[in-house]
């Protein structure tokens, strides 16, 4: 495939005002310039968990595009399951996507195949969850605890600190961990409230 024929998107995205994103921008700008005729360059500057008004842009109109290029994946989606909501959307509309600093590019076989492996994990983790949750569910109804706490504490919070400082599970997965594993029912403002109370968090 040629890219230069194609229709492209780049996005960019940097969490705080702390982050320097006129660096991805460049970087994101470089390979559009050098890989394509047409594109459209979005960027913000936003918190992973607020609403991300130019990506929603782009996945609004994604049907006028051909390819979508980010510097890195995590720049796309803010958890696992955004990840395959993404994706699926994606590949319904045929639109290939290019992660500049990851070997991730749909437009060739072995890009291709790194993203459907990535979708392959991703389903995987939302099993195991869910099936820990059914699992830790069908425990409390036999126990009679049916009732979720509403506290992180003890075992739960120390738990809680080591999930967010080894940075392997997004805050929708750790929500979800803290639910089948502890018994605690928690909104993902209230996990963050208590990261801010732990130091961990701004």
């Amino acid at each position: 495939m040629t890219k230069k024929n194609k229709y492209a998107v780049g996005y960019c995205r940097v969490s705080t005002r702390n982050q320097e994103i006129d660096t991805q921008v460049e970087k994101v700008k470089d390979f559009l310039d050098s890989n394509f005729k047409e594109y459209d360059l979005f960027s913000e500057i936003v918190s992973s968990i607020d609403e991300r008004e130019e990506l929603n842009k782009i996945f609004d109109n994604i049907s006028k595009y051909d390819v979508l290029v980010v510097s890195k994946l995590d720049r796309l989606a803010r958890s696992m399951k955004d990840l395959l909501i993404r994706k699926e959307i994606l590949e319904n509309n045929d639109i290939d996507i290019v992660c500049i600093d990851q070997p991730i590019d749909t437009t060739n076989q072995y890009g291709d195949l790194m993203f459907k492996f990535m979708g392959i994990f991703a389903e995987f983790e939302r099993k195991m969850i869910r099936e820990r949750m059914m699992e830790g569910y069908c425990r409390a109804l036999e126990e009679n605890k049916v009732g979720r706490k509403k506290k992180i504490e003890g075992d739960a919070l120390k738990k809680l600190r080591e999930w967010y400082e080894e940075k392997k599970y997004s805050v929708s997965v750790i929500q979800a961990l803290l639910n089948s594993m502890f018994d605690v029912s928690v909104s993902k403002q209230t996990i963050y409230r208590y990261l801010k109370d732990l130091g961990l968090r701004e």
